[in-house]
């Protein structure tokens, strides 16, 4: 694909139409009058003119196009193939596209423009038109910052700025796809197992390192508690049943206390019985013979009486006690039968209660055995998991060893296509350097990234001002010409390319794309400074026939001013920031 022409629907906007090979030159003049110190180079057009070839070529949306640029379109005429086509895009309504008069989705421009320009790998990410066309225009600061980025954010995604070198240099895609989606897993495989050890029981035990003695306990417990509940009875009445119990268990324990108080008294009985209250016949005449002495005759009786007296008294005491102990044998019987009885009652009772449960017993243990295998499963789920992951981990280990080896063995394969593109790079940094160590190396990154290729440009003394750049320039001119992966017939270049050489390179760089251009039918787009240019002629050996041809009509499209507006790009004032 080539340039043709970039133009507007607004008279005032400059016209560029591009040489279909060699230079395409846009130059930024200062007015005569360089005594002005409000004269610039910056805000004449230069950075934007890429940035409309990006945006004719389905780049994002611009707000600052919406907001400043109402009713403006763009027209971009490129040549695919030997066909000329036409793309026209509103600036504020950036969904309005046309291809050839006809309108077309931004999806589908991109889709056909990639058909058009790239042989896009199938089932590889990170490779898309948008992507791939930015190294071919690099637009804004952040693409002049490294070479292996072309636009602002590929440095916090290195993998994909990684693949589309890789893409443009020819190498096998598959291979970085391999690695990546393997340190892809690996990264998930990671978190999944500090989600797990964060677990709170499994962190506890996995740091005691008892988990399957924990584990084991359990199965033990879930087997007890299931051996239970099999042999579970449930009473729908158990609580009535116990209620009973408890009833006849008061009873029983006041009949037994009533048993106690009747032996004890039966007893007592037995002792008073036992006990002989009478006195020897000698005391008593003893005593008769004492009372009457001291006793007056009325109250003297005759001793016989006295005796009979008191046997009489003891016979009664013997009759009443006799009785009495009659009495209580017969009601400590009739309490010992109720004992018995209701000792039997309640025996039943508890034999019952001890062959069944009450409901919310069983529901209690029914809910710790659901608790307990609740507990088993998460612990046999992450050991299980945990077991699963290790392995998984050691099989990714040993398959990025493999592919450590299968990308060794593909580099040595592949060494002619490495060294085509290095001595291409160092042709041209020797142009520029003439005998510093230049190069482009491609080596197996075996290291803990997700990086495939190693992919390195070098100039020696890489610090010096204006390397940096000069790698840029190199590596973009090898890729151009390399033409792998790509149909790309031009390259464009801001002037912050240039700026930092010094003129002496930024002349070599000039007649590199002058004469690679020309000899491979390519287009090489720069946008420069008058003073860069000025440097050049002070500064170098250039003969003026090779100046003109260079900085001539011929190879300047376009030149623009901070004279006036009408000599700025669009032809008009606007202050915006196109690059947000």
């Amino acid at each position: 694909m080539r340039l043709l022409k970039l133009s507007a629907n607004k008279s005032s906007f400059r016209t560029v139409t591009f040489n279909p090979t060699g230079l395409s030159v846009v130059v930024a003049e200062q007015k005569s009058d360089r005594s002005s110190r409000t004269k610039t180079y910056n805000g004449v057009g230069k950075s934007l003119l890429l940035e409309l070839l990006g945006y004719c070529l389905g780049s994002n949306k611009r707000a600052a196009f919406e907001r400043h640029l109402k009713g403006w379109v763009f027209n971009l005429s490129v040549e695919i193939e030997g066909t000329t086509h036409n793309i026209s895009r509103s600036a504020d309504k950036p969904k309005e596209i046309t291809l050839d008069g006809d309108e077309i989705t931004l999806p589908k421009l991109r889709s056909f423009l990639e058909d058009a320009l790239f042989e896009v790998v199938p089932n590889i990410d990170f490779i898309s038109f948008r992507s791939i066309i930015q190294r071919f225009i690099r637009s804004g600061r952040s693409a002049y910052v490294d070479f292996s980025y072309a636009s602002e954010g590929e440095n916090k995604k290195p993998y994909g700025a990684m693949l589309r070198s890789a893409f443009l240099l020819g190498l096998d895609l598959n291979l970085a796809r391999k690695k990546y989606d393997l340190r892809n897993r690996k990264t998930k495989l990671k978190d999944t197992m500090k989600q797990l050890e964060e677990e709170p029981l499994f962190a506890e035990l996995m740091a005691q390192g008892t988990v399957d003695i924990e584990l084991a306990a359990l199965v033990e417990r879930v087997a007890k508690l299931q051996q239970d509940l099999a042999s579970f009875r449930v009473a729908e009445d158990y609580y009535e049943i116990e209620l009973a119990a408890d009833e006849i268990k008061r009873d029983l324990n006041r009949v037994r206390r009533e048993t106690i108080k009747l032996n004890g008294a039966i007893a007592q009985i037995d002792r008073s019985l036992q006990s002989k209250g009478d006195l020897p016949p000698e005391r008593v005449f003893q005593l008769y013979k004492e009372a009457q002495a001291a006793l007056p005759s009325s109250l003297q009786h005759k001793i016989e009486e006295v005796i009979a007296f008191q046997q009489d008294l003891q016979k009664k005491r013997v009759y009443r006690l006799t009785k009495e102990r009659q009495r209580l044998n017969h009601e400590l019987l009739e309490q010992q039968g109720k004992v018995k009885l209701t000792g039997d009652r309640l025996d039943q009772k508890l034999k019952y209660l001890s062959e069944h449960k009450a409901l919310d017993e069983y529901v209690g243990v029914t809910g710790e055995l659901a608790e307990v295998q609740l507990r088993v499963a998460k612990l046999e789920a992450s050991r299980a998991l945990r077991n699963k992951v290790d392995r998984e981990l050691l099989t990714i280990d040993r398959d990025l060893a493999e592919e450590n080896i299968r990308t060794d063995d593909y580099l040595q394969t592949a060494s002619a296509l490495i060294d085509e593109a290095s001595a291409l790079f160092r042709s041209y940094g020797r142009e520029l350097y003439g005998s510093r160590t230049t190069g482009l190396s491609i080596t197996n990154d075996s290291g803990d990234n997700q990086q495939r290729y190693q992919i390195e440009a070098h100039i020696s003394s890489d610090a010096a001002e204006g390397i940096n750049e000069a790698k840029i320039f190199c590596y973009d001119m090898t890729i151009l010409v390399l033409h792998r992966g790509h149909r790309s017939q031009f390259l464009a270049h801001d002037s912050s390319l240039f700026g930092p050489i010094d003129p002496r390179q930024r002349l070599a760089m000039i007649q590199i794309a002058d004469r690679v251009s020309r000899e491979f039918g390519m287009q090489y787009i720069a946008m420069l400074n008058s003073h860069d240019i000025t440097s050049i002629k002070e500064q170098t050996d250039l003969e003026s026939e090779e100046s003109d041809r260079l900085f001539g009509n011929n190879s300047v499209v376009l030149r623009l001013t901070d004279g006036s507006p009408r000599d700025k790009l669009l032809g008009i004032d606007v202050d915006m920031d196109y690059t947000k």
